[in-house]
């Protein structure tokens, strides 16, 4: 539940919000299925009930990393090529574009963003200076907490970009005791009725329940390098809007976060697919090893252990009469088992919304494809990759990476001591293009390109032109074809 104003952040009031719960919880939840912590009460608690159980008996724990494969996918798909963002007008905007995105290490910011998206459902850009340079970073999403009012939970009113630590001090009497203090850092992002952006920076104490104590006074802030420097009080940030920008996956307007890219059923369906082939494997283990039956004469007695025993890989004599050395088998009946559990896999792959031809163990993928084909197989994943792109890009809105670099300029134009030769520009003039990363299938792309000029629809310039080619480039090759088929006799189309 988005937050409301901002008396949460008063003296007194508990850390994090109780309405955040929910939302704190899921990020939590999908950031350990994504880094494999499956076998924790606090992400799968059927599936670590079921492999502590009756801890004498053999268990083979079988743990799939089908949501890291998901979200791996997609990033790759999204920023296997950096795309290209530039500034139309004028060349000096252009040329701040290109340095703003060398000096904040971009590409690599959009990356974690990204990521951030498809897991979390929201990625959040922080722009802000330090030393008279400006920076943008990615705000994890469990710091970033917005405020909106009652009944309009997109049209965000502040974001308060906040988190906790710890640091342990030793007792004067007893340097071997320590006792761990945790403090609460709290940057507020607003906006004033002309639109000015302001920012107000706080660091409180946090008792051991979670409730928010008294802001540190600026000699104690002192103590702290990371924070010395920051300005006391509500200051404006010389940039018109806010300097934190989310973006967003699959919004609704009951909500003002994105829809987390492994949601509850797809949680429910991993922890039943984990116990299933925990199961199928723990049943196949014993099955590969089966008790023996045997008859007396083929036991002999040991002398340590006090007991009779049967040796394997031994010639047995046996008596007339006795039954012979046999193993206890028995039918497993697992073909219900394997088919449930091929349904509960395809449940999730079409909850992550990944392509089965991504994994290549499975009997669907790993199989050459030409361009087409693969593409046909993977729109599940391409669908999302388009998605993520697009809130990244912003679309009609010019929000996203335009407006991220669009708020970078602008505050780096008003730094007093910033960078020389800094041209703000609007978000309107940033241009982002973004690579395929699926290979390009050759053949399949000079053959669409002869039909087309066959029918009259293309021209071999605009072929060329669709293949990469630049001005001069398409020029001096038309001269070199004209020149060919005028020694073959044949007209050029």
């Amino acid at each position: 539940m988005t937050l409301h104003d901002l008396t949460i952040l008063a003296i007194g009031r508990s850390w994090p919000p109780p309405t955040e719960a929910a939302r704190l919880k899921t990020y939590t939840l999908n950031q350990a299925i994504i880094e494999g912590n499956h076998n924790t009460l606090t992400t799968f608690n059927k599936l670590a009930k079921y492999l502590r159980e009756k801890p004498t008996d053999k268990k083979l724990p079988v743990l799939i990393d089908t949501a890291d494969i998901s979200a791996r996918s997609t990033n790759d798909l999204l920023l296997g090529t950096t795309p290209t963002i530039t500034v139309s007008d004028p060349e000096s905007a252009a040329e701040t574009c290109i340095a703003l995105q060398k000096q904040t290490k971009f590409a690599r910011v959009v990356g974690q963003v990204a990521e951030d998206l498809v897991t979390c459902g929201v990625g959040i850009f922080k722009v802000g200076s330090q030393a008279s340079t400006p920076t943008i970073q990615a705000i994890p999403p469990e710091h970033w907490y917005p405020v909106a009012p009652r009944g309009a939970p997109m049209d965000l009113l502040a974001h308060v970009v906040a988190w906790t630590f710890e640091e342990t001090q030793h007792q004067p009497t007893d340097l071997s005791a320590v006792s761990p203090k945790r403090y609460l850092y709290i940057e507020i992002h607003t906006t004033d009725a002309e639109g000015a952006g302001y920012i107000e920076h706080r660091l409180h104490n946090l008792s051991s329940e979670g409730k928010i104590g008294q802001a540190l006074t600026a000699d104690e802030i002192s103590a702290y390098p990371e924070f010395a420097d920051l300005p006391a009080g509500r200051v404006k940030t010389g940039v018109t809007g806010p300097l934190v920008v989310p973006v967003f996956n699959r919004p609704s307007s009951r909500s003002a976060y994105g829809r987390p890219g492994i949601s509850p059923v797809a949680r429910a369906d991993l922890e039943a697919l984990e116990i299933l082939l925990s199961v199928h494997a723990s049943t196949l283990w014993a099955f590969g090893r089966p008790d023996i039956n045997a008859p007396k004469s083929a036991f002999i007695f040991d002398e340590s252990r006090g007991r009779h025993i049967f040796q394997a890989g031994e010639a047995h004599m046996i008596r007339e009469g006795e039954q012979g050395v046999e193993p206890v088998v028995w039918d497993i009946q697992g073909a219900a088992m394997e088919a449930t559990i091929d349904r509960i896999l395809d449940r999730i792959y079409e909850s992550l919304e990944l392509s089965p031809a991504l994994i290549s163990s499975t009997k669907d993928g790993g199989g050459a494809e030409s361009g087409k084909a693969l593409r046909f197989r993977l729109l599940p994943t391409l669908a999302k990759v388009d998605r993520a792109r697009d809130a990244l890009t912003g679309g009609i809105y010019c929000d996203g990476i335009s407006l991220v670099l669009s708020q970078a300029s602008k505050l780096a134009a008003s730094l007093p001591a910033g960078p020389a030769g800094v041209v703000a520009f609007e978000p309107e003039d940033v241009t982002i293009v973004w690579a395929d990363s699926l290979p390009v299938d050759q053949d399949a792309q000079a053959e669409r390109h002869a039909k087309l000029k066959t029918a009259a629809l293309m021209s071999t310039a605009a072929s060329l032109r669709e293949r990469g080619y630049s001005e001069e480039a398409i020029e001096a090759e038309l001269v070199a074809i004209r020149s060919d088929l005028t020694e073959e006799g044949r007209p050029l189309l």
